[in-house]
């Protein structure tokens, strides 16, 4: 069953088939015309070993004829074919594994042994002599069959033109069973193997399209294109988790490692080799925060982000585009490494990035967003003597205070929420007069304070006599506003005024900074207008102390001089707060006198001599021990030089509404 009948007369009489027949595949053939005579061709005498050949077996006895034609012979033979399989091998392992699919239209050539020059390979023809055409994979299955031929030494090219773009041949000749492996090295051409009705591989063929009884359906071709993944570390500066590559930037120099899934542990993560099984060494992100793996066997991957110094890491898998947010997941975020999700990077199924820039790659959508908190202080304090510029021995204020704000989309500024969004809460100024709003995105911003100290007003702000970190940023229409509030404050870590934190900030603050970059130049100073003055009277006893009966001197004209800061040691007339003269005071009825709205400073008080009544002149000058009782100029008219500051010496809380001042000195006689 299967055989066909050989092709007669092809050759030597003797050793030639003589089987005629119309259709090889007919039940029977017949010889050509026997002419048996003694002088026929091909007849001979027969010998004893006829006998032995023919008489025993075949005619049960001697053999009686004395001549014999030995040559009416018949052939039978049955076709052979090849096959089979090109397939897509995803994990280069050169295994048809599970899942992989079969790659249709690739171009298959058979080659044959010549038999004219051993060892050397031609076209294939087939059992009928005409040329083998190039076969095509199935577009759906992705086999290929060579049928009809005689049995003999082949090869398959497989045409490497025809594979799709980026592909090469897969492994050769893997693992222990020759039906699941790649036969053909990387130029697409096969070993020998060998046709044959008994060969090796060699199995039944149960298709009824195909003539040959027996195939080798064992020669297939895996191909194999590496896949690739990445692709960036960004500064997520809005902390909403997803990359905006119009204003957000990558981060240059951060670490990844690449895990790949482990063949013999499914669902276990180790330590990833390429596809050639090289062992893969971390890549660390460039300049514009890009990261790669190439070469790669299709499977699953996991990518592990080392953080950078002073960052966190951002909101993970926010709803949106994928491809765009952040895959690093965490414990908390401050955690020193973070893992993307599994990724199932297969060449049949890349990943289109939203993100026009990115890296060209079968899956550039493994980003991971890192962030960090920024941070607005800093202190409130009393300016005693109102020159906005925060002077050694000037103390802070306690219990001040401060309120944040930050612009909306719409440019309007409402209460600041942090970087997750909870409204940020107002701060109170430590012992230190310090306030901190921590935890804050970039943005910006405007501190408005509310100081606690009845009588004091706000200082000059934006002086010009210091620099930003020492004055006050406390702006407002009235200086006894309840409220001032700083200019808009730009905050990013590229901004103005704008500098790192260290660990020193935690101290400083009394708390542990989430922010790696903070403002500490919004400052608010306040101060309380002082006063001076008191009496002039008629000494009679000439000792130098008020004593009892004793009347006031009425209409003496008094000037406030203060010491000229630029020239230590000389005055010159003084000057309300608002920087116009002092005016000149003159003595009531009751004697007294008074200077408001000053400001803390060295003054001197000249009482003008040519007021007095006519032949008086001042008398003993600070006799005694009670300033608040004795006679203060010389015999000029001058005193000697005083301070009025809120603490000072001689101040008393003043209660005469009349007079500008929270404190006055009462001493000035």
């Amino acid at each position: 069953p299967g055989y066909r009948w050989t092709v007669g007369n092809t050759g030597l009489d003797t050793i030639d088939s003589d089987a005629v027949f119309l259709a090889s595949t007919d039940a029977t053939s017949m010889s050509s015309l026997i002419n048996l005579s003694p002088t026929a061709l091909n007849l001979r005498p027969a010998d004893p070993v006829d006998t032995t050949t023919y008489a025993g077996p075949l005619v049960g006895g001697p053999l009686k004829a004395h001549f014999v034609d030995p040559t009416s012979d018949a052939g039978i033979w049955q076709p052979v074919g090849v096959g089979n399989y090109v397939w897509y091998d995803l994990n280069y392992n050169g295994i048809q594994d599970l899942g992989e699919k079969p790659v249709g239209n690739v171009g298959v050539k058979l080659l044959m042994e010549d038999p004219a020059t051993p060892g050397s390979f031609i076209a294939a023809t087939d059992a009928d002599g005409t040329a083998v055409p190039q076969a095509t994979t199935d577009p759906v299955t992705g086999l290929y069959m060579f049928d009809n031929l005689i049995p003999g030494v082949y090869q398959v090219q497989f045409v490497l033109t025809t594979l799709p773009t980026g592909y090469v041949v897969t492994k050769q000749t893997q693992g222990s069973s020759t039906a699941v492996d790649s036969n053909p090295a990387l130029t697409g051409l096969t070993p020998s193997f060998t046709l044959s009705i008994s060969g090796t591989n060699m199995v039944p063929n149960t298709d009824p399209l195909i003539d040959a009884v027996k195939i080798d359906p064992t020669i297939d071709m895996g191909i194999f294109t590496p896949v690739s993944l990445g692709d960036l570390v960004w500064y997520d500066a809005n902390h909403n988790g997803i990359f905006d590559p119009l204003t957000e930037v990558g981060i240059e120099a951060v670490k990844t490692e690449l895990l790949m899934e482990d063949p013999a542990a499914p669902g276990t993560f180790i330590a990833a080799v390429d596809a050639d099984g090289v062992a893969i060494a971390p890549d660390y992100t460039d300049a514009q925060g890009r990261y790669s793996y190439t070469n790669l066997a299709s499977g699953n991957y996991k990518v592990v982000f080392s953080l950078p110094y002073s960052f966190e890491w951002t909101t993970s898998n926010s709803p949106g585009n994928d491809t765009l947010d952040s895959d690093a997941t965490y414990t908390a975020p401050t955690d020193a490494t973070a893992m993307s999700h599994v990724a199932a990077v297969f060449a049949d199924a890349p990943v289109t990035d939203a993100d026009l820039n990115g890296l060209k790659l079968t899956d550039p959508s493994i980003d991971a967003g890192v962030w960090f908190a920024l941070s607005i202080g800093d202190y409130v304090w009393f300016d005693l003597d109102r020159d906005g510029t925060q002077d050694v021995g000037e103390k802070p204020v306690v219990g001040a205070t401060a309120h944040l704000l930050m612009a909306n989309a719409a440019g309007t500024f409402v209460t600041a929420l942090d970087a997750d969004g909870v409204a940020v809460a107002d701060d109170t100024t430590d012992a230190n007069g310090l306030y901190l709003f921590d935890y804050l995105v970039p943005g910006k911003y405007q501190v408005v304070f509310t100081h606690n100290q009845p009588g004091y007003q706000w200082t000059f702000a934006d002086s010009l006599l210091t620099v930003d970190g020492s004055d006050s940023d406390a702006a407002y229409v009235a200086a006894t506003d309840a409220t001032a509030s700083t200019g808009v404050i730009t905050l990013s870590y590229s901004a103005s005024n704008v500098r790192s934190t260290t660990a020193a900030d935690d101290t400083t603050y009394g708390t542990s900074l989430r922010a790696a970059y903070i403002n500490p130049t919004n400052d608010a100073g306040i101060w309380q207008p002082v006063a001076v003055g008191d009496y002039v009277w008629y000494d009679t006893d000439h000792d130098g102390i008020q004593d009892d009966g004793e009347l006031p001197v009425v209409g003496v004209k008094v000037h406030l001089l203060i010491e000229d800061p630029a020239v230590p040691g000389t005055f010159r007339p003084a000057k309300v707060s608002d920087g116009n003269a002092v005016p000149v005071a003159t003595t009531d009825a009751n004697g007294f006198y008074s200077f408001g709205d000053l400001l803390p400073g060295t003054y001197k008080v000249q009482f003008e001599l040519a007021t007095l009544p006519a032949g008086f002149l001042p008398t003993t000058q600070t006799a005694g021990t009670d300033a608040a009782q004795d006679s203060n100029p010389d015999l000029t008219g001058l005193t000697g030089s005083f301070t009025l500051s809120v603490d000072g010496v001689n101040m008393l809380a003043n209660e005469d509404p009349a007079i500008v001042g929270f404190k006055i000195d009462p001493t000035m006689d």
